[in-house]
């Protein structure tokens, strides 16, 4: 595909985001409205059509798709050839072409208008013509829609997946979405706090892999199929089967760069279903290696504008063989920049990072020898924006204190020290678990150690009690916790 659209002579991208990676390629860019800035029907799985009106209008020279292609028809028209033309002045035109297409079809909806779903409400479909409302279930009286009236079904064999693993690539690579994260992220991807869960690509192992592999959790790591590899951060996860690795879908080239482009599709495979056409994206044989890039580097900090931060970035995506740039924070978003190589770069490349985070302010503290560099910028008594390279380990306690704007007044001569726990600090906050309460995986497991009760949990923390995303991950600490202190009171028991 990236072959494919630099070859094209023309290149045009409708889309509502301009940062994705295909926008990147465009020669013409038609800025879209987004879902809430837009009016029409839409219809769910329970094949319920309802009423969309738009929230808000759409920002800046944006315009719905259908408008879109209105004025795009009137660009590719003959002078004077009205019939060239699509015709529709308004959504409820397009919405009233369609519904005669499906007139004595399965899917009828000829009774269907806007104005019986203003007056109505979502209405299912069947919904002909005359009918008092839609059918609740489809093919009740055994008759199908096919030339016999039978339905049809078609007996598929088993076949094989396309690469099996083998002694040179022996774990099977599976791919998918992350819970907080959606498709290539062009919207989730734009929204700091939905990457507090999984802040940085990662691939997981189950832990006796790791070890078989002499990998430590937290590794920085090379996968590698038959058909490129990538680098990503090793994280243990004992939920895994064994030989198995899972890799998320959505890091592309935005995110993860230096030499991979198409993010975990370097490594997957072409091979295609022959009835629907579908790559066999979800496995492939791959193998796992530690990466020989022992020379560090990580910036983080935060602008009025984050995203613009996230651009200034682009050229040193390319810079080393491991790349990778994801937004922080929560309420405040910044930026995190890292990468990795076998040494130290050029100080030019160096003197680029600084400058995009505003680390080669004046007042910009430094410090500089043979193997590492320290830099911090300070606002008032608050850490504005870090660089640690060569040596890194303080990157989670600095970071720490710069998403929570807190005071470093005590510590400002460990600043600049490769240390990583200042003696005093607070134990760190770790990985979140909740999104909507912002609640870390070291308060939950701080509270379990006191009570294993998942309504205690719930009404004291509140995590798992708006969306739901998170309770799969805090029933299983829950049912760990009780197994624990199952196992803990007859060994308390005993020593009585």
């Amino acid at each position: 595909m990236h072959e494919a659209l630099e070859r094209a002579e023309l290149v045009i991208v409708q889309d509502a985001y301009r940062n994705t990676e295909t926008a990147a390629y465009a020669d013409v860019f038609l800025p879209a409205a987004g879902w809430g800035e837009k009016e029409g029907t839409m219809t769910n799985s329970e094949r319920r059509v309802s009423r969309v009106r738009a929230a808000v209008r759409p920002p800046g020279e944006a315009l719905p798709d259908w408008r879109i292609a209105v004025e795009f028809s009137k660009k590719l028209s003959l002078p004077g050839k009205k019939s060239d033309l699509l015709s529709y002045e308004k959504p409820e035109d397009i919405f009233n072409e369609h519904r005669e297409t499906t007139r004595g079809r399965d899917l009828d909806i000829t009774g269907l208008s806007y104005a019986l779903l203003d007056e109505r409400g979502p209405q299912q479909w069947p919904f002909p013509e005359n009918a008092r409302e839609g059918k609740k279930r489809l093919y009740e009286d055994g008759v199908f829609p096919t030339p016999s009236g039978r339905a049809r079904f078609v007996p598929t064999p088993h076949r094989a997946v396309a690469e099996e693993v083998d002694a040179g690539y022996p774990l099977r690579l599976t791919t998918g979405r992350l819970r907080d994260q959606w498709h290539a992220m062009s919207r989730t991807g734009t929204i700091a706090g939905l990457f507090a869960h999984e802040p940085e690509p990662r691939v997981t192992v189950h832990p006796e892999d790791l070890s078989r592999a002499g990998i430590n959790d937290g590794d920085l790591v090379q996968v590698l199929s038959r058909r490129g590899h990538i680098y990503m951060q090793a994280a243990a996860d004992p939920d895994l089967m064994r030989g198995l690795v899972f890799i998320p879908m959505h890091w592309g080239a935005r995110f993860l760069g230096g030499e991979s482009r198409r993010g975990v599709n370097e490594l997957t495979l072409g091979a295609l279903d022959p009835s629907s056409q579908q790559p066999e994206l979800k496995h492939c044989a791959v193998r796992m290696e530690r990466a020989r890039l022992p020379w560090r580097l990580v910036a983080f900090g935060d602008s009025r504008d984050a995203l613009s931060l996230m651009s200034g970035l682009d050229p040193l995506m390319r810079a080393a063989p491991y790349a990778v740039r994801t937004l922080i924070g929560r309420d405040s978003p910044g930026v995190r920049f890292a990468i990795a190589m076998e040494k130290a770069p050029h100080e030019e490349i160096l003197e680029k990072i600084d400058t995009v985070f505003g680390l080669d302010a004046p007042e910009a503290a430094r410090y500089d020898d043979s193997r590492h560099g320290r830099r911090m910028l300070l606002q008032g008594n608050t850490v504005r924006a870090v660089r640690l390279s060569g040596d890194t380990r303080s990157e989670p306690w600095l970071k720490e204190l710069w998403e929570g704007a807190a005071p470093v007044k005590e510590l400002r001569h460990y600043l600049l020290l490769p240390v990583e726990t200042p003696p005093g600090l607070p134990a760190l906050r770790g990985r979140t678990v909740c999104n909507c309460f912002n609640v870390s995986e070291r308060e939950i497991d701080a509270f379990l150690a006191k009570s294993n009760s998942m309504i205690e949990l719930q009404a004291s923390l509140k995590c798992g009690t708006n969306c739901g995303s998170c309770l799969p991950e805090l029933r299983r600490k829950v049912s760990l916790a009780k197994a624990f202190e199952a196992v803990a009171l007859p060994l308390t028991a005993a020593k009585v």
